[in-house]
């Protein structure tokens, strides 16, 4: 009894792995030029070789252009730091004057101290009372403290009394102080009527509740 289950339990797992090595016999039969088996049980059962890549059922040689190299997986090819591909080769980078290549190796960049325009790298003015700031695509230069752009020098901003400067390309570069507000070019006292209190930005005023405003006066309604 026990020797009909023992041959019954060997010829049940012939039959199981039978299928899964005809198929591995299958595969490395028919495995291409320039390729190698996976041993794997999935998919075609084997790859191609470094340097060549996979087409159909065949294994291609790449065609590695001057100034290139193959990648990591040996199936593509990229272009030395210094050269970008363009169409199946590498193009040499030519880096102008005043600019060096980036990191990537793939572009250039202008100096600190110049702007790109167009293929090259000019010099950026910088007036009286700049300096050279982080943003190179616009004037490249910031104004000092106390200073403000305008057109391409740097202006000085005249705080009125009762002002403190604003440090802003935009608007004239200062703001009345708390209990001020801005007329022309000064600064004048808030006049705040009984029953009133100046606003959250102070340079206004409000009506105490239950009052409301009438005209320049805080009455009740």
């Amino acid at each position: 009894m026990f020797r009909a289950v023992f041959y019954g339990l060997i010829s049940t797992a012939f039959f199981l792995i039978l299928p899964s090595i005809s198929h591995a016999d299958a595969a490395v039969g028919n495995i291409p030029d320039n390729a190698y088996p996976t041993n794997r049980s999935y998919g075609s059962g084997w790859e191609c070789e470094r340097g060549y890549r996979q087409s159909n059922a065949a294994c291609v040689a790449l065609d590695v252009p001057a100034h290139a190299f193959l990648n990591s997986g040996g199936d593509r090819w990229e272009c030395e730091r210094g050269y970008r591909q363009v169409n199946r080769g590498c193009e040499e980078i030519i880096i102008p004057a005043n600019a060096y290549l980036r990191d990537t190796g793939e572009s250039w960049k202008c100096a600190r101290g110049y702007r790109k325009s167009g293929n090259k790298c000019d010099l950026i003015k910088v007036p009286a009372r700049g300096y050279l700031s982080k943003d190179s695509y616009e004037t490249g230069w910031a104004c000092e403290r106390g200073f403000q752009a305008s057109g391409n020098a740097c202006l000085e901003v005249k705080v009125p009394n009762n002002a403190y400067f604003v440090d802003s390309n935009y608007g004239n570069g200062w703001r009345c102080s708390r209990g001020f507000k801005e007329e022309r070019d000064e600064c004048i006292a808030v006049t705040v009527p009984e029953h009133g209190h100046l606003g959250y930005n102070g340079n206004e005023w409000d009506c105490n509740r239950p009052r409301s405003r009438s005209g320049e006066n805080c009455v009740m309604r």
